[in-house]
């Protein structure tokens, strides 16, 4: 990379610094212009700033008492409680495949078992699922 720098600024012919360059992977934002249209790029890459809340690391870095507008306030505050909720829903959602997984498990061990004496097998599952059952009512 300094190869190309030192070529761009006219320090070593470009034809040298060339082998010497390695393609870098970009990181962050990559905007592309298309047919010389700059002013387009600069929209495109200020949407995905924006979009991507660049914009606001950036503010809350540059400034460190930054106002923040009321509507603001509230689009971030619904943003904070419909991640909660999410995340509640996939927690009840979790719970639920485990409980009805651990009962069709009982259910096929009191099926397999010719045994009266083989039914207590788990019976921490099964203070599980009594506990768990009394929950839900």
């Amino acid at each position: 990379m300094q190869a190309l720098a030192r070529a761009a600024r006219g320090i070593l012919p470009a034809t040298a610094a060339a082998p010497a360059a390695r393609v870098q992977q970009a990181r962050g934002i990559v905007v592309h212009v298309k047919d010389g249209n700059l002013e387009r790029a600069l929209g495109v890459m200020a949407r995905k700033m924006r979009s991507s809340g660049i914009e606001r690391l950036i503010r809350a870095r540059s400034q460190i008492h930054h106002h923040v507008k009321d509507s603001e306030k509230r689009v971030l505050a619904r943003k904070a409680l419909m991640q909660r909720v999410r995340s509640q829903e996939l927690g009840k959602k979790l719970r639920d495949i485990l409980i009805k997984k651990i009962r069709l498990y009982q259910i096929s061990i009191l099926k397999k078992s010719t045994k009266p004496s083989t039914r207590n097998r788990c019976p921490y599952l099964l203070q599980f699922l009594v506990y768990t059952s009394e929950l839900a009512s």
